[in-house]
Protein backbone atom coordinates (compact mmCIF):
# COMPACT_ATOMS: atom_id res chain seq x y z
CA UNK A 1 0.00 0.00 0.00
CA UNK A 2 2.89 2.59 1.18
CA UNK A 3 4.40 1.43 -2.71
CA UNK A 4 0.75 2.53 -4.06
CA UNK A 5 0.43 5.52 -2.20
CA UNK A 6 4.29 6.84 -3.21
CA UNK A 7 3.28 5.95 -7.03
CA UNK A 8 0.25 8.35 -6.77
CA UNK A 9 1.90 10.80 -5.50
CA UNK A 10 4.74 11.08 -8.46
CA UNK A 11 1.95 10.89 -10.67
CA UNK A 12 0.94 14.05 -9.45
CA UNK A 13 4.22 15.74 -9.56
CA UNK A 14 4.72 18.95 -11.63
CA UNK A 15 8.38 18.93 -13.56
CA UNK A 16 9.36 22.19 -12.30
CA UNK A 17 7.75 22.50 -8.25
CA UNK A 18 9.64 26.53 -8.35
CA UNK A 19 6.76 27.64 -10.81
CA UNK A 20 5.09 31.05 -10.42
CA UNK A 21 2.00 32.60 -10.92
CA UNK A 22 1.43 35.93 -13.04
CA UNK A 23 -1.68 38.14 -13.35
CA UNK A 24 -2.73 40.05 -16.17
CA UNK A 25 -6.55 42.17 -16.04
CA UNK A 26 -7.96 42.04 -18.82
CA UNK A 27 -10.57 45.27 -20.09
CA UNK A 28 -12.40 47.34 -22.04
CA UNK A 29 -9.99 47.35 -24.61
CA UNK A 30 -6.58 46.24 -22.47
CA UNK A 31 -4.58 43.52 -21.00
CA UNK A 32 -3.00 44.78 -17.89
CA UNK A 33 0.45 44.49 -18.10
CA UNK A 34 0.37 43.85 -22.19
CA UNK A 35 3.91 42.57 -22.14
CA UNK A 36 4.91 40.02 -19.95
CA UNK A 37 7.78 38.20 -19.13
CA UNK A 38 7.46 34.35 -17.19
CA UNK A 39 9.70 31.46 -17.04
CA UNK A 40 9.13 28.10 -18.04
CA UNK A 41 6.34 25.87 -16.26
CA UNK A 42 5.41 29.51 -14.90
CA UNK A 43 1.22 30.16 -14.42
CA UNK A 44 -0.54 33.08 -16.03
CA UNK A 45 -3.81 34.33 -14.56
CA UNK A 46 -6.43 36.62 -16.72
CA UNK A 47 -8.61 37.86 -14.68
CA UNK A 48 -11.47 39.78 -17.14
CA UNK A 49 -12.64 42.91 -15.10
CA UNK A 50 -14.35 44.39 -17.33
CA UNK A 51 -16.83 44.15 -20.18
CA UNK A 52 -16.97 40.03 -22.64
CA UNK A 53 -13.14 38.78 -23.98
CA UNK A 54 -10.92 36.01 -24.57
CA UNK A 55 -7.50 35.50 -24.44
CA UNK A 56 -5.65 34.12 -28.14
CA UNK A 57 -2.88 32.92 -29.46
CA UNK A 58 -3.93 31.46 -32.33
CA UNK A 59 -4.45 33.70 -35.20
CA UNK A 60 -4.29 37.49 -35.61
CA UNK A 61 -7.70 39.16 -35.16
CA UNK A 62 -6.24 41.88 -37.07
CA UNK A 63 -3.86 40.88 -40.06
CA UNK A 64 -5.43 36.76 -40.26
CA UNK A 65 -2.62 35.20 -39.89
CA UNK A 66 -0.99 33.17 -37.51
CA UNK A 67 0.75 34.88 -35.04
CA UNK A 68 3.55 31.43 -35.40
CA UNK A 69 3.56 31.18 -31.56
CA UNK A 70 5.57 27.66 -29.90
CA UNK A 71 2.27 26.76 -28.93
CA UNK A 72 -1.30 28.11 -30.51
CA UNK A 73 -4.52 27.94 -28.10
CA UNK A 74 -7.46 29.99 -27.68
CA UNK A 75 -10.17 30.52 -24.85
CA UNK A 76 -13.68 30.74 -24.94
CA UNK A 77 -15.33 34.49 -24.34
CA UNK A 78 -16.44 34.73 -20.89
CA UNK A 79 -18.28 37.75 -18.53
CA UNK A 80 -16.86 39.77 -15.96
CA UNK A 81 -15.75 38.08 -13.28
CA UNK A 82 -13.88 35.38 -14.89
CA UNK A 83 -10.69 33.94 -14.94
CA UNK A 84 -8.60 32.14 -17.35
CA UNK A 85 -5.47 30.03 -16.20
CA UNK A 86 -2.54 29.06 -18.59
CA UNK A 87 0.84 27.44 -17.76
CA UNK A 88 3.70 27.73 -20.01
CA UNK A 89 5.83 24.82 -21.03
CA UNK A 90 7.08 26.21 -24.07
CA UNK A 91 9.63 28.54 -24.24
CA UNK A 92 9.77 31.62 -26.91
CA UNK A 93 7.81 34.56 -27.72
CA UNK A 94 4.22 34.92 -27.84
CA UNK A 95 2.02 37.25 -29.13
CA UNK A 96 -1.87 37.21 -28.72
CA UNK A 97 -5.13 39.49 -28.48
CA UNK A 98 -8.72 39.54 -28.10
CA UNK A 99 -10.73 38.00 -31.13
CA UNK A 100 -14.36 39.20 -29.43
CA UNK A 101 -15.67 42.14 -32.44
CA UNK A 102 -13.22 44.65 -32.77
CA UNK A 103 -11.47 43.93 -29.31
CA UNK A 104 -7.68 43.85 -30.75
CA UNK A 105 -8.03 46.53 -32.97
CA UNK A 106 -9.25 49.09 -30.49
CA UNK A 107 -5.74 47.55 -28.74
CA UNK A 108 -6.56 44.92 -26.79
CA UNK A 109 -3.35 43.15 -27.89
CA UNK A 110 -0.19 41.65 -25.33
CA UNK A 111 2.72 39.35 -25.87
CA UNK A 112 4.74 37.41 -23.41
CA UNK A 113 8.22 36.45 -23.83
CA UNK A 114 8.23 32.71 -21.77
CA UNK A 115 12.24 32.31 -21.19
CA UNK A 116 13.82 28.92 -21.17
CA UNK A 117 15.11 27.64 -17.69
CA UNK A 118 18.21 25.32 -17.08
CA UNK A 119 17.51 21.82 -15.48
CA UNK A 120 19.91 21.02 -12.72
CA UNK A 121 22.03 19.61 -14.89
CA UNK A 122 22.74 23.05 -16.08
CA UNK A 123 21.22 22.14 -19.59
CA UNK A 124 18.82 25.18 -21.07
CA UNK A 125 14.95 23.26 -21.21
CA UNK A 126 17.09 19.82 -20.17
CA UNK A 127 15.30 17.46 -18.87
CA UNK A 128 17.13 16.72 -15.78
CA UNK A 129 14.89 17.00 -12.80
CA UNK A 130 15.82 17.30 -9.21
CA UNK A 131 14.00 14.24 -7.42
CA UNK A 132 12.42 15.02 -3.60
CA UNK A 133 15.26 14.36 -1.90
CA UNK A 134 17.92 17.25 -3.90
CA UNK A 135 18.94 14.49 -6.36
CA UNK A 136 19.57 15.57 -9.85
CA UNK A 137 17.95 12.62 -11.89
CA UNK A 138 18.10 12.63 -15.93
CA UNK A 139 16.41 10.97 -18.91
CA UNK A 140 17.93 8.42 -20.63
CA UNK A 141 17.17 5.15 -23.10
CA UNK A 142 17.51 1.57 -21.19
CA UNK A 143 18.34 -1.22 -23.15
CA UNK A 144 16.27 -4.40 -21.40
CA UNK A 145 18.95 -6.14 -23.24
CA UNK A 146 22.54 -4.80 -22.48
CA UNK A 147 21.16 -2.73 -19.63
CA UNK A 148 23.29 0.13 -20.28
CA UNK A 149 21.40 3.98 -19.59
CA UNK A 150 22.14 6.24 -22.45
CA UNK A 151 21.88 9.69 -20.40
CA UNK A 152 19.80 12.16 -22.55
CA UNK A 153 20.27 16.17 -21.91
CA UNK A 154 16.47 16.44 -23.98
CA UNK A 155 13.91 14.14 -25.80
CA UNK A 156 13.54 15.56 -28.43
CA UNK A 157 13.44 13.46 -31.83
CA UNK A 158 14.63 10.64 -29.92
CA UNK A 159 14.33 7.19 -32.02
CA UNK A 160 14.09 4.18 -29.73
CA UNK A 161 15.96 0.90 -31.13
CA UNK A 162 13.25 -2.59 -30.60
CA UNK A 163 15.16 -3.50 -27.32
CA UNK A 164 14.87 0.06 -25.99
CA UNK A 165 12.40 2.50 -23.72
CA UNK A 166 12.51 6.20 -22.87
CA UNK A 167 12.63 6.47 -18.87
CA UNK A 168 11.69 10.25 -17.93
CA UNK A 169 13.99 11.10 -14.13
CA UNK A 170 10.29 11.38 -12.70
CA UNK A 171 8.86 8.26 -13.95
CA UNK A 172 7.70 5.82 -11.21
CA UNK A 173 9.33 2.82 -12.88
CA UNK A 174 12.61 4.77 -12.68
CA UNK A 175 14.60 2.90 -9.86
CA UNK A 176 16.95 6.15 -9.13
CA UNK A 177 13.67 8.53 -8.53
CA UNK A 178 13.66 8.48 -4.56
CA UNK A 179 9.83 9.47 -3.63
CA UNK A 180 10.30 8.65 0.09
CA UNK A 181 11.86 11.95 1.07
CA UNK A 182 10.12 14.94 2.78
CA UNK A 183 6.85 16.30 1.35
CA UNK A 184 4.26 18.14 2.89
CA UNK A 185 1.28 18.89 2.72
CA UNK A 186 1.52 22.31 0.75
CA UNK A 187 4.17 19.92 -1.56
CA UNK A 188 1.17 17.55 -2.66
CA UNK A 189 -1.21 20.37 -3.40
CA UNK A 190 1.48 22.69 -5.38
CA UNK A 191 2.66 18.91 -7.25
CA UNK A 192 -0.91 18.14 -8.26
CA UNK A 193 -1.87 18.93 -11.88
CA UNK A 194 -5.52 18.95 -10.66
CA UNK A 195 -5.04 21.65 -7.91
CA UNK A 196 -3.36 24.62 -9.73
CA UNK A 197 -6.38 27.50 -8.41
CA UNK A 198 -5.97 25.68 -4.40
CA UNK A 199 -2.30 26.63 -4.96
CA UNK A 200 -2.97 30.13 -6.28
CA UNK A 201 -5.49 30.91 -3.38
CA UNK A 202 -2.87 29.23 -0.96
CA UNK A 203 -0.33 31.40 -1.82
CA UNK A 204 -1.83 34.46 -2.43
CA UNK A 205 -3.39 34.51 1.09
CA UNK A 206 0.45 33.49 2.46
CA UNK A 207 -0.82 29.84 3.85
CA UNK A 208 2.18 28.14 2.05
CA UNK A 209 4.24 28.63 4.61
CA UNK A 210 1.73 27.27 6.93
CA UNK A 211 1.03 24.01 5.14
CA UNK A 212 4.78 23.49 4.54
CA UNK A 213 5.60 23.81 8.42
CA UNK A 214 5.34 21.38 11.24
CA UNK A 215 1.59 20.55 11.47
CA UNK A 216 -0.17 18.08 11.75
CA UNK A 217 -2.32 19.37 9.17
CA UNK A 218 -5.38 17.41 7.72
CA UNK A 219 -6.54 19.23 4.27
CA UNK A 220 -9.25 18.32 2.63
CA UNK A 221 -8.71 19.57 -1.33
CA UNK A 222 -10.76 20.85 -3.53
CA UNK A 223 -9.82 20.56 -7.37
CA UNK A 224 -9.66 22.74 -10.09
CA UNK A 225 -13.11 21.46 -11.34
CA UNK A 226 -14.41 22.32 -7.76
CA UNK A 227 -13.39 25.62 -7.76
CA UNK A 228 -14.94 26.57 -11.40
CA UNK A 229 -18.22 24.95 -10.76
CA UNK A 230 -18.40 27.73 -8.23
CA UNK A 231 -20.76 31.04 -9.74
CA UNK A 232 -19.04 33.22 -12.31
CA UNK A 233 -17.21 35.66 -10.46
CA UNK A 234 -16.55 33.84 -7.28
CA UNK A 235 -13.31 32.43 -7.78
CA UNK A 236 -11.75 36.60 -8.78
CA UNK A 237 -13.45 37.87 -6.05
CA UNK A 238 -12.63 36.05 -3.48
CA UNK A 239 -9.04 36.44 -4.85
CA UNK A 240 -9.58 40.30 -4.21
CA UNK A 241 -11.21 39.19 -0.56
CA UNK A 242 -7.94 38.29 0.99
CA UNK A 243 -9.73 37.67 4.40
CA UNK A 244 -12.50 35.54 3.20
CA UNK A 245 -10.62 33.85 1.18
CA UNK A 246 -8.30 33.07 3.84
CA UNK A 247 -10.83 32.37 5.97
CA UNK A 248 -12.37 29.79 3.27
CA UNK A 249 -8.97 28.20 3.19
CA UNK A 250 -8.93 27.42 6.29
CA UNK A 251 -12.38 26.18 6.55
CA UNK A 252 -10.65 22.72 4.71
CA UNK A 253 -7.73 22.45 7.19
CA UNK A 254 -7.63 20.67 10.54
CA UNK A 255 -5.23 20.86 13.10
CA UNK A 256 -4.44 17.54 13.11
CA UNK A 257 -3.43 14.30 11.10
CA UNK A 258 -6.75 12.43 10.41
CA UNK A 259 -6.48 9.54 8.29
CA UNK A 260 -9.98 7.95 6.88
CA UNK A 261 -9.91 5.01 8.18
CA UNK A 262 -10.63 7.24 11.42
CA UNK A 263 -13.48 8.84 10.04
CA UNK A 264 -16.97 8.06 10.86
CA UNK A 265 -20.64 8.53 10.30
CA UNK A 266 -21.94 11.65 11.87
CA UNK A 267 -18.32 12.72 13.05
CA UNK A 268 -17.31 16.75 13.04
CA UNK A 269 -13.92 17.62 12.74
CA UNK A 270 -13.10 21.07 13.79
CA UNK A 271 -11.11 23.29 11.22
CA UNK A 272 -8.71 26.33 11.29
CA UNK A 273 -11.22 28.92 10.48
CA UNK A 274 -12.81 27.56 13.97
CA UNK A 275 -15.74 25.95 12.80
CA UNK A 276 -16.88 22.44 12.47
CA UNK A 277 -17.64 20.41 9.47
CA UNK A 278 -19.71 17.33 9.53
CA UNK A 279 -18.40 13.65 8.26
CA UNK A 280 -20.82 11.91 6.22
CA UNK A 281 -20.53 8.00 5.00
CA UNK A 282 -22.86 6.89 2.91
CA UNK A 283 -23.16 3.98 0.02
CA UNK A 284 -19.34 3.79 0.62
CA UNK A 285 -18.47 7.02 -0.10
CA UNK A 286 -17.25 9.91 2.30
CA UNK A 287 -18.72 13.40 2.26
CA UNK A 288 -17.23 16.36 4.04
CA UNK A 289 -20.05 18.32 4.38
CA UNK A 290 -21.86 18.71 0.73
CA UNK A 291 -18.37 16.99 -1.01
CA UNK A 292 -17.73 13.58 -1.86
CA UNK A 293 -14.31 12.59 -1.12
CA UNK A 294 -12.35 11.29 -4.37
CA UNK A 295 -9.05 10.40 -3.30
CA UNK A 296 -8.39 9.57 0.43
CA UNK A 297 -4.83 9.11 2.47
CA UNK A 298 -2.11 10.98 0.50
CA UNK A 299 0.58 11.21 2.81
CA UNK A 300 3.13 13.78 3.63
CA UNK A 301 5.23 14.36 6.21
CA UNK A 302 3.36 16.79 7.74
CA UNK A 303 0.08 15.44 7.30
CA UNK A 304 -2.47 14.35 5.08
CA UNK A 305 -4.72 15.47 1.80
CA UNK A 306 -7.80 14.32 0.86
CA UNK A 307 -9.27 14.94 -2.58
CA UNK A 308 -12.63 16.55 -2.36
CA UNK A 309 -15.15 17.82 -5.50
CA UNK A 310 -16.77 20.57 -4.13
CA UNK A 311 -15.28 23.80 -2.48
CA UNK A 312 -16.39 23.93 1.42
CA UNK A 313 -17.99 27.34 2.64
CA UNK A 314 -18.18 27.72 5.85
CA UNK A 315 -20.92 29.05 7.59
CA UNK A 316 -21.64 32.54 7.87
CA UNK A 317 -22.19 34.45 10.78
CA UNK A 318 -25.98 35.60 11.60
CA UNK A 319 -26.09 39.33 11.19
CA UNK A 320 -29.95 39.34 11.71
CA UNK A 321 -31.48 43.23 12.72
CA UNK A 322 -30.82 42.12 16.23
CA UNK A 323 -27.19 41.25 16.14
CA UNK A 324 -27.08 45.31 14.27
CA UNK A 325 -28.53 46.23 17.65
CA UNK A 326 -26.80 44.20 19.98
CA UNK A 327 -23.48 44.92 18.54
CA UNK A 328 -23.67 48.71 18.85
CA UNK A 329 -22.24 50.78 21.18
CA UNK A 330 -24.81 54.02 20.77
CA UNK A 331 -28.14 51.21 21.41
CA UNK A 332 -27.62 49.68 24.63
CA UNK A 333 -30.80 50.67 26.41
CA UNK A 334 -32.72 49.36 22.85
CA UNK A 335 -30.85 46.26 23.66
CA UNK A 336 -31.88 46.31 27.35
CA UNK A 337 -35.55 46.77 25.87
CA UNK A 338 -36.00 44.70 23.40
CA UNK A 339 -34.68 41.86 25.95
CA UNK A 340 -36.83 42.90 28.80
CA UNK A 341 -40.04 42.48 26.50
CA UNK A 342 -39.18 39.06 24.79
CA UNK A 343 -38.45 40.91 21.06
CA UNK A 344 -35.59 39.64 20.55
CA UNK A 345 -35.62 36.37 19.51
CA UNK A 346 -38.27 37.97 17.25
CA UNK A 347 -36.01 40.37 15.52
CA UNK A 348 -33.43 37.18 15.05
CA UNK A 349 -35.98 35.36 13.72
CA UNK A 350 -36.64 35.10 9.43
CA UNK A 351 -38.30 38.69 9.40
CA UNK A 352 -38.15 40.57 7.28
CA UNK A 353 -38.37 43.56 9.34
CA UNK A 354 -37.14 47.55 9.35
CA UNK A 355 -36.11 48.45 12.56
CA UNK A 356 -35.99 52.97 13.51
CA UNK A 357 -33.67 52.49 16.13
CA UNK A 358 -33.31 55.29 18.77
CA UNK A 359 -29.70 55.53 20.00
CA UNK A 360 -29.03 55.49 23.71
CA UNK A 361 -29.17 59.73 23.53
CA UNK A 362 -32.67 59.38 22.60
CA UNK A 363 -33.92 57.58 25.49
CA UNK A 364 -32.06 59.67 27.56
CA UNK A 365 -33.82 62.69 26.12
CA UNK A 366 -37.15 61.43 27.65
CA UNK A 367 -38.42 62.91 30.85
CA UNK A 368 -36.36 61.78 33.97
CA UNK A 369 -37.77 58.44 34.99
CA UNK A 370 -39.17 57.92 31.64
CA UNK A 371 -36.87 54.77 31.11
CA UNK A 372 -37.30 53.34 34.27
CA UNK A 373 -40.96 53.05 34.35
CA UNK A 374 -41.40 51.42 30.84
CA UNK A 375 -39.14 48.93 32.01
CA UNK A 376 -41.38 48.45 34.45
CA UNK A 377 -44.31 48.49 32.27
CA UNK A 378 -44.03 46.06 29.68
CA UNK A 379 -47.36 46.45 27.86
CA UNK A 380 -47.00 49.83 27.72
CA UNK A 381 -42.99 49.70 26.68
CA UNK A 382 -43.60 46.81 23.85
CA UNK A 383 -46.09 48.64 22.23
CA UNK A 384 -43.42 51.71 22.10
CA UNK A 385 -41.00 49.26 20.12
CA UNK A 386 -43.58 47.09 18.16
CA UNK A 387 -44.20 51.27 16.78
CA UNK A 388 -40.86 51.17 15.67
CA UNK A 389 -40.70 47.99 13.35
CA UNK A 390 -41.99 47.49 10.27
CA UNK A 391 -42.81 44.28 9.04
CA UNK A 392 -40.48 44.55 5.63
CA UNK A 393 -37.36 45.35 4.28
CA UNK A 394 -37.82 49.24 3.56
CA UNK A 395 -34.54 51.04 2.35
CA UNK A 396 -34.10 54.29 2.72
CA UNK A 397 -34.33 54.58 -1.21
CA UNK A 398 -37.71 53.47 -1.61
CA UNK A 399 -39.21 56.22 1.07
CA UNK A 400 -40.76 59.04 -0.14
CA UNK A 401 -42.07 62.45 1.16
CA UNK A 402 -45.37 62.14 2.77
CA UNK A 403 -45.58 58.48 2.55
CA UNK A 404 -46.89 55.85 5.30
CA UNK A 405 -45.42 53.28 6.32
CA UNK A 406 -47.69 50.81 8.88
CA UNK A 407 -45.19 49.59 11.94
CA UNK A 408 -45.96 46.06 13.74
CA UNK A 409 -48.15 48.23 16.88
CA UNK A 410 -50.46 48.66 13.92
CA UNK A 411 -49.99 52.18 13.31
CA UNK A 412 -48.63 54.17 10.56
CA UNK A 413 -45.52 56.23 10.80
CA UNK A 414 -45.32 59.44 8.40
CA UNK A 415 -41.93 59.67 6.49
CA UNK A 416 -40.57 63.93 5.95
CA UNK A 417 -37.65 64.05 3.27
CA UNK A 418 -36.66 67.84 3.92
CA UNK A 419 -33.56 69.58 3.79
CA UNK A 420 -31.46 66.40 1.93
CA UNK A 421 -32.91 65.13 5.90
CA UNK A 422 -35.28 61.88 6.00
CA UNK A 423 -37.36 61.89 9.09
CA UNK A 424 -39.57 59.58 10.75
CA UNK A 425 -42.25 61.27 12.44
CA UNK A 426 -40.08 63.76 14.54
CA UNK A 427 -37.20 61.88 14.37
CA UNK A 428 -34.26 62.47 12.06
CA UNK A 429 -32.57 58.93 10.09
CA UNK A 430 -28.88 60.01 11.12
CA UNK A 431 -27.49 56.62 9.73
CA UNK A 432 -29.62 54.64 6.85
CA UNK A 433 -29.31 51.42 5.69
CA UNK A 434 -27.35 49.22 7.34
CA UNK A 435 -28.54 46.21 6.34
CA UNK A 436 -29.22 42.90 8.07
CA UNK A 437 -29.72 39.04 7.09
CA UNK A 438 -33.49 39.77 8.08
CA UNK A 439 -33.99 43.43 7.23
CA UNK A 440 -32.55 46.92 7.49
CA UNK A 441 -32.03 49.31 10.06
CA UNK A 442 -32.44 52.62 10.13
CA UNK A 443 -30.53 55.07 13.43
CA UNK A 444 -32.91 58.01 14.27
CA UNK A 445 -32.31 60.41 17.05
CA UNK A 446 -35.27 60.56 18.92
CA UNK A 447 -38.10 57.96 20.41
CA UNK A 448 -40.67 57.42 18.42
CA UNK A 449 -44.18 57.32 20.47
CA UNK A 450 -47.20 55.82 19.19
CA UNK A 451 -50.67 58.14 18.94
CA UNK A 452 -53.77 57.23 20.71
CA UNK A 453 -54.79 53.76 20.32
CA UNK A 454 -57.85 52.92 18.18
CA UNK A 455 -59.73 51.47 21.56
CA UNK A 456 -60.91 55.13 22.04
CA UNK A 457 -63.73 54.47 19.93
CA UNK A 458 -64.80 52.03 22.26
CA UNK A 459 -65.60 54.17 24.66
CA UNK A 460 -69.51 54.87 25.74
CA UNK A 461 -70.48 58.57 24.98
CA UNK A 462 -71.36 59.29 28.54
CA UNK A 463 -68.02 57.40 29.96
CA UNK A 464 -66.27 60.24 31.80
CA UNK A 465 -62.41 60.55 32.26
CA UNK A 466 -61.75 60.05 36.28
CA UNK A 467 -57.83 61.41 36.03
CA UNK A 468 -55.24 61.32 34.00
CA UNK A 469 -51.81 59.88 35.24
CA UNK A 470 -48.22 60.20 33.05
CA UNK A 471 -45.91 57.22 32.43
CA UNK A 472 -44.56 57.50 36.01
CA UNK A 473 -48.35 57.50 37.31
CA UNK A 474 -48.40 60.78 38.85
CA UNK A 475 -51.65 62.79 38.37
CA UNK A 476 -51.26 65.39 35.73
CA UNK A 477 -53.23 68.34 36.21
CA UNK A 478 -52.21 71.42 33.43
CA UNK A 479 -48.84 70.09 32.88
CA UNK A 480 -49.00 68.00 29.67
CA UNK A 481 -45.71 68.64 27.55
CA UNK A 482 -44.96 68.04 23.79
CA UNK A 483 -44.96 64.50 23.16
CA UNK A 484 -45.41 63.52 26.75
CA UNK A 485 -47.31 60.06 27.21
CA UNK A 486 -50.41 60.33 29.18
CA UNK A 487 -52.71 57.48 30.54
CA UNK A 488 -56.51 58.74 30.82
CA UNK A 489 -58.32 56.53 33.31
CA UNK A 490 -62.45 56.48 32.48
CA UNK A 491 -65.07 55.98 34.91
CA UNK A 492 -66.09 52.44 33.09
CA UNK A 493 -62.35 51.37 34.00
CA UNK A 494 -60.78 51.62 30.68
CA UNK A 495 -57.29 53.18 30.22
CA UNK A 496 -56.28 55.38 27.01
CA UNK A 497 -53.14 55.94 26.16
CA UNK A 498 -52.60 59.34 24.35
CA UNK A 499 -49.72 61.51 22.75
CA UNK A 500 -49.79 65.09 23.74
CA UNK A 501 -48.39 66.58 20.16
CA UNK A 502 -48.57 70.09 20.45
Amino acid sequence: MKKLISIFILSLLFINTKADTHYINSGNFYYSPSSLTVDVNDTVVWLNVQGFHNVNFDISSTTGNSFGNPVSFISSPTGADTMYIHKFTVPGYYEYDCSVGSHAASGMIGNITVNAITDCNGVANGTSLTDTCGVCQQAYIYNFVTHIPTYLNDTFNVVLGPTEILVMPNDPQNPLWNSSCDSSVYDIISNSADHTILEIAIDTCGLASTLDGPGPFTVFAPTDSAFNALPAGTISSLLSNLPALTDILKYHVVGDSVMSSMLSNGQTVTTLEGSDVTVTISGGNVYIENAMVTVADIVGDNGVVHVIDAVLLPPTPSNSVYDIISNSADHTILEIAIDTCGLASTLDGPGPFTVFAPTDSAFNALPAGTISSLLSNLPALTDILKYHVVGDSVMSSMLSNGQTVTTLEGSDVTVTISGGNVYIENAMVTVADIVGDNGVVHVIDAVLLPPTPSNINELKSDDKIIYTVDILGKIVVGQEKKNMILFDIYESGKTIRRLVIN
